[in-house]
């Protein structure tokens, strides 16, 4: 099972892991900001949310790099990927733009 690890970069604690298979939605809402939606357990409070600002005009490759670590093949097939401010998505697309931020926000 792949897993991918969001650290929320205003909370050092605010970390979620979210399996691979409960991502619902991988969206870009401009050219240097990236949503990810993902299921919960509690099926009367809607997805929770991270939106992931990025270097300007690299919104698309983020999603790229994203979207690649949803799927069982590719590159890191396995285990627990970490996306957080200041690091780096290992990716085949050739996304190396700054993660600037990440903030979650809880389903409601």
């Amino acid at each position: 099972m792949k897993i991918l690890h969001f650290i929320d970069d205003d909370a050092a604690y605010d970390e979620h892991y979210v399996p691979a298979k409960n991502i619902t939605c991988v969206e870009i809402t401009s050219n240097a900001a990236v949503k990810v939606w993902w299921a919960n357990s509690d099926t009367n409070i809607s997805d929770h949310m991270v939106d992931i600002a990025v270097t300007a005009g690299t919104a698309d490759e983020c999603l790229l790099a994203i979207s690649e670590h949803l799927i069982d093949t590719g590159i890191h097939s396995h285990g627990v990927v970490s996306i957080q401010a200041g690091g780096q998505i290992p990716n085949s697309y050739g996304f190396s733009g700054a993660i600037a931020t990440i903030d979650y926000t809880a389903g409601s």
